[in-house]
């Protein structure tokens, strides 16, 4: 039998691989183009993405790309530029489109008008969208909202509308012909977004990050009547408890996933919105703070959180990452990860100058008595050793103090070197007597010179005098 030389399996590999199936050339363009880049970039001109030029191979590849319609359905401007973008709404024909516009934006001080070039765009695919984000001053989106007077099978709709006027938009009557069944809303702006009674009545998922009167929320809310999902994102509010009436509830029956994080205030928002929606038992419920924790108003949203976390037994897990610049708490409860939680109380924040105000890292004692951790199980810390130095060792004798159910641990290096500088002493009192495991993170620590200490040394120094 004659040996095949290398030349001969090149060519005989070269033939196989052009002569692929379309279905699983297809595949593989669609892989190619959830991927990262494969080339250098291009210029925008030339080719909207990296993977294009995969589908110039041959002509069995490009027609393989060609009629796969899917592969065309993500257009945005901003990255395709308009006429690639006006390729792939032509390639994509008949499919379902998803769609993301970026209107006169201004790009270094200049304005790029491109608003008759997006309404057409849009107007020639509006049939075929099943997802729509618009990014563009209210006056302009207003504008080429107003065309869209065809009906769609439209299920999502982002607005995030850039210019800072505080007057609200209002949606056309009209809007995708007055039919489309909307199931994911997402709206931006300094004012609020304003829409027809019917046009939000199948939102499953609704996000805000809107500075929106309370009483104008709330009437949208009662236009979602099968929302499951609801998040309200940091744009400022500054309702008041008296802004809306308390005492007739909105019926929420499938509101599963309710989370606030809106800045600082955070838990007053909560507490004025919590008591205004009938949620289902089962609801997950986040409520995330920046910087402060607005603890200052405690004793008002205190009796919201204190419910939720006694119906769910107690906060059973705590995650602290960061230190003085920066960092973040998490107390969550139930025995699973956050994500399954009936309720989860979150604080971060990050490098600036407090002005002479302490970090919030010194307030997170006052936080634990505020929202009780006597029943937290599981604690997870992640900080560095300079961070304890600086904050002094009996500022953690007093925060871990708190936390004496704790039976299992887990840190990063640097935390297992911070517990051993902040307890290598011999008034370091013992804080954890209840601990049965640690877990350390093999990770590099951030410091040159690492003090070695074992999980036996640590939970001795942690359950010190508790025979």
């Amino acid at each position: 039998m004659q040996a095949t030389s290398p030349s001969d399996l090149m060519q005989i590999t070269l033939t196989t691989i052009l002569d692929l199936p379309i279905e699983i050339l297809q595949l593989i363009f669609t892989y190619c183009s959830h991927s990262g880049p494969l080339y250098p970039p291009f210029p925008r001109d030339l080719a909207p993405t990296t993977w294009i030029p995969i589908t110039h191979v041959c002509r069995h590849w490009r027609t393989a790309a060609l009629n796969h319609h899917v592969l065309w359905t993500s257009i945005n401007t901003e990255t395709l530029g308009m006429s690639w973008a006006k390729v792939f709404m032509e390639r994509s024909n008949p499919t379902l489109v998803n769609v993301s516009l970026k209107v006169d934006p201004i790009i270094k001080g200049i304005r790029h008008v491109n608003a008759h070039e997006v309404a057409a765009l849009l107007t020639t695919g509006c049939t075929r969208l099943r997802s729509l984000y618009i990014i563009g001053e209210s006056k302009t989106v207003s504008w080429l909202l107003d065309m869209l007077h065809t009906a769609t099978s439209i299920r999502s709709l982002s607005l995030d509308i850039v210019d800072s006027t505080s007057l609200p938009l209002e949606l056309p009557v009209n809007l995708f012909g007055g039919q489309a069944l909307i199931r994911d809303v997402s709206l931006s702006a300094a004012g609020h977004v304003v829409a027809p009674h019917h046009l939000f009545h199948g939102v499953t998922h609704f996000t805000s990050d809107q500075h929106i009167p309370l009483q104008d929320l709330l009437d949208s809310l009662r236009e979602m009547p099968v929302l499951q999902s609801l998040t309200l994102k940091p744009c400022k509010l500054n309702w008041q408890d008296s802004d809306a009436p308390w005492n007739m509830p909105i019926p929420m029956p499938n509101l599963m996933h309710f989370t606030v994080y809106t800045g600082a205030r955070s838990p007053a928002i909560f507490g004025i919105l919590h008591p205004r929606l009938a949620l289902p038992d089962g609801a997950k419920i986040r409520v995330s703070a920046r910087r402060s924790s607005d603890w200052e108003d405690s004793a008002f949203w205190a009796p919201s959180v204190l419910t939720l976390i006694q119906a769910a037994k107690g906060l059973r897990n705590m995650w602290l990452y960061g230190g003085l610049q920066d960092g973040i708490v998490r107390m969550w409860t139930g025995d699973l990860d956050q994500e399954e939680a009936a309720f989860s109380f979150e604080v971060y924040w990050w490098s600036c100058d407090w002005g002479g105000v302490r970090s919030p890292v010194f307030r997170l004692a006052e936080l634990c008595d505020l929202l009780g951790v006597e029943g937290v199980l599981t604690l997870s810390l992640s900080i560095g050793p300079y961070g304890v130095i600086m904050s002094g060792r009996e500022y953690w004798w007093n925060l871990l103090g708190k936390l004496s159910a704790v039976e299992e641990l887990e840190l990063s290096v640097d935390s297992v070197q911070a517990l051993g500088f902040a307890w290598g002493v011999d008034d370091a009192p013992a804080v954890l007597p209840a601990l049965r495991s640690v877990r350390i993170e093999q990770t590099k620590s951030s410091i040159e010179r690492v003090a070695e200490i074992t999980v036996e040394d640590l939970m001795t120094l942690l359950q010190r005098n508790t025979e």
